[in-house]
C-alpha cells in the first residue's frame, strides 16, 4: 500500500470518528434537556409516561432501548382501570451520573441549577432537535 492511501484512510477514519462524537454530543444534550423539560431531577424515582406521549419514545430510546449507554433505566408497564396502561421508567441515576463523568450530586446541580435557563433561551432550538431526533 502506499502511504497516499494509508493517509487517506487515516484522514477518513479521523473524521468519522469525529462526527460520531458530534453525534453523540447532540444527543446527550438532547436527553438532559428533555429530563429538564419535563421537570426530572435525581430525586425523581419514577418517571410516569403515557406510551402515546411523543417523549415517551425519546426517553425509551436514551434510556433503555438501545440506550446511551446499557442499563440506564429499567421499565414497568402499569395497567389502569378504565384509562388504559402507562409506562414506569425507574432510571438508575448513579449510571446515568457515572454515564456523563458527574457524581449524582453534581448531575442534579446540573439538572436544575444550569439547565433549566439554557433550556428556556434556547428552547426553539431545542423543541428542533427533539422533533428532530
Amino acid at each position: 500500500m502506499s502511504d497516499d492511501l494509508v493517509q487517506c484512510v487515516e484522514r477518513y477514519l479521523a473524521g468519522q470518528a469525529l462526527k460520531n462524537d458530534e453525534d453523540k454530543l447532540i444527543q446527550n444534550g438532547v436527553f438532559l434537556a428533555l429530563l429538564v423539560r419535563r421537570k426530572v431531577s435525581t430525586r425523581t424515582r419514577v418517571i410516569r409516561i403515557h406510551p402515546s406521549d411523543p417523549d415517551a419514545a425519546r426517553l425509551l430510546r436514551f434510556l433503555v432501548e438501545p440506550g446511551l449507554a446499557p442499563e440506564l433505566a429499567t421499565v414497568t408497564r402499569q395497567n389502569r382501570l378504565f384509562r388504559g396502561h402507562i409506562l414506569r421508567i425507574t432510571p438508575d441515576w448513579d449510571r446515568i451520573a457515572r454515564y456523563f463523568g458527574k457524581s449524582v450530586v453534581e448531575l442534579e446541580i446540573v439538572l436544575r441549577r444550569y439547565l433549566p435557563p439554557v433550556v428556556r433561551r434556547h428552547r426553539d432550538t431545542f423543541d428542533y432537535l427533539l422533533r428532530n431526533s
